[in-house]
């Protein structure tokens, strides 16, 4: 499946690719929202690159699209869709 999709955007114009790349930020956007709603204030956490270094964490605060993360005293801001519960 994934050669065939690739084949067709492939053979798209400017308009139909910009047409599929809001979609996929549209997708991505509500799979932000929707990750968003399993973590709250308090909440132990990990992230990390998915084959580095992971560091976990308490969240401080919820903004829209990230979190405030406290990592031994320093503050990170992480996206959502990169934090798992531990």
């Amino acid at each position: 499946m994934k050669i065939e999709i690739h084949n067709e955007i492939l053979k798209m114009n400017k308009d139909e690719i910009s047409s599929i790349v809001a979609t996929i930020n549209m997708r991505r956007k509500q799979l932000h929202g929707e990750a968003s709603s399993q973590f709250k204030v308090g909440l132990a956490v990990q992230f990390g690159r998915p084959n580095g270094r992971k560091r976990t964490g308490t969240v401080e605060k919820l903004n829209i699209t990230k979190a405030v993360v406290n990592v031994d005293g320093q503050k990170w801001r992480v996206p959502f869709g990169m934090m798992e519960a531990v």
